[in-house]
């Protein structure tokens, strides 16, 4: 139940932000009520998280035993400036979803990953910035390359659907892969680095389980 309504705040921030960038809307039988929607989206939705993690994990895997050097290269910078900045960054991203919702749609993957990832960061939580500072990749890259497979099967799994979903996206949409244009592919990527920064630190703070350890098959019960 805890976890259902972990996912249901998640649902809920992105339909709310939705609401001013109108990207998508659904194609229902017959009229629902919102109380039905979040009751049904948040118990559906509660598949995304393990569905993401679970394909980000066999990536890891694969690159890990097949290419065990691959992503590993310099450390980023983490500085104070970059810290303080990113989530100023996110949160100003919400204001331009009401102020200029044709040109900022794209943010709406990209600003809570800029809020996350320093709060986990900062709070010291297991996080892909800290990974990232310290050389480490691989986590990043399975992570993007999983959910954007993911990402097209729920596409595929949608179009045949109802109820379902159907997008509304400004200035590049068209060249249509389902529902979803081609380059709204992208939005995928960022989605997992967002699903998997919301999972570690719902794990870290309320189980102390350390995500990344899982990943690396580390114990995971202590961070």
């Amino acid at each position: 139940m805890v976890a259902v309504r972990w996912v249901g705040a998640a649902v809920v921030v992105f339909e709310a932000v939705n609401r001013l960038v109108h990207n998508w809307e659904y194609a229902f039988r017959q009229p629902i009520s919102a109380l039905h929607y979040v009751i049904e989206a948040s118990i559906d939705f509660s598949t995304v998280v393990p569905a993401v993690l679970s394909a980000a994990f066999l990536a890891y895997r694969i690159l890990h035993h097949y290419a065990p050097g691959y992503g590993a290269g310099r450390g980023w910078r983490v500085t104070t400036l970059l810290l303080a900045l990113s989530p100023v960054i996110g949160l100003a991203s919400f204001l331009g979803f009401w102020l200029a919702p044709h040109e900022t749609f794209p943010l709406v993957w990209i600003a809570p990953i800029l809020i996350l990832e320093p709060l986990a960061y900062v709070v010291g939580f297991p996080s892909l910035l800290r990974e990232s500072a310290e050389g480490r990749h691989i986590l990043t890259i399975s992570l993007m390359s999983a959910t954007l497979v993911t990402g097209f099967f729920w596409e595929m799994w949608n179009y045949y659907s109802l109820p379902k979903w159907i997008y509304h996206v400004p200035y590049v949409g068209i060249w249509k892969i389902f529902e979803m244009p081609a380059l709204g592919y992208i939005g995928y990527i960022f989605f997992g680095l967002v699903v998997f920064t919301w999972a570690s630190i719902f794990l870290a703070g309320l189980l102390n389980w350390d995500l990344v350890a899982i990943f690396e098959r580390r114990d995971g019960h202590s961070y």
